[in-house]
């Protein structure tokens, strides 16, 4: 892990693979998180993959909610952008 440069209200997490299992699944990824001075601070915004092909992966959350009760395995199955 390491930090990266990031705006005013974010902070970013750089992450590098570590372990050769890993490389196999991504060469790099950024974690994007609200910053200290937000209302909710540290709450995920977004990841950035880098695969091993050179394709890239960009996962955003938006409407985050906490201790929801009934969430299934299922409501987690990714969906296609719009």
């Amino acid at each position: 892990f390491s930090l990266a440069p990031a705006g005013q209200n974010t902070v970013q997490l750089d992450i590098e693979p570590v372990l050769d299992e890993d490389t196999q699944q991504f060469t790099r990824a950024r974690i994007t998180l609200t910053g200290p001075n937000a209302t909710q601070p540290y709450r995920p915004l977004g990841v950035h993959v880098t695969l091993p092909s050179g394709d890239s992966e960009l996962w955003k959350f938006t409407d985050l909610q906490l201790n929801i009760a009934g969430l299934k395995r299922a409501d987690f199955r990714p969906q296609e952008a719009p």
